[in-house]
C-alpha cells in the first residue's frame, strides 16, 4: 500500500491552502474460510444437519485509483484535510482535523 500526491500551495489569511492530485496503490488479498450449518436434522428424509464448508479468496480488482484533496492550514497549530479517492473499482473519502504542537 502506498500513495503519491503533488499539488499547489496558496497563501490565504491566517495560513495556507493546498490543492493536490495523486494516486493510491492498494494490493490486498484476504482468505476467508469457515462453515455454514443448515438445520435439516428435523427433516426425516435427511436425518441430520447439513454442514457446508467454504473458502473465499478476495482481492481488489484494481490496485490503482486517483486521489484529489484539499488541505487548509487554518492557523499555526490547526489544519483541516479533505480527500476523495475515485476510479477503478474502489473509492474512498477521508476528512481530518489536526492540531499540531
Amino acid at each position: 500500500t502506498g500513495s503519491v500526491r503533488a499539488g499547489i500551495l496558496r497563501p490565504v489569511k491566517n495560513g495556507n491552502l493546498a490543492f493536490y492530485l495523486g494516486a493510491m496503490y492498494l494490493d490486498v488479498e484476504i482468505d476467508l474460510s469457515g462453515q455454514f450449518v443448515l438445520p435439516t436434522g428435523d427433516d426425516p428424509a435427511v436425518g441430520e444437519d447439513l454442514t457446508l464448508e467454504f473458502t473465499i479468496t478476495q482481492r481488489n480488482a484494481d490496485p490503482w485509483n486517483a486521489v484529489a484533496g484539499i488541505s487548509w492550514d487554518l492557523y499555526r497549530h490547526w489544519s483541516l484535510n479533505v480527500e476523495a479517492g475515485f476510479g477503478g473499482s474502489r473509492s474512498h473519502a477521508l476528512a481530518g482535523f489536526t492540531w499540531r504542537f
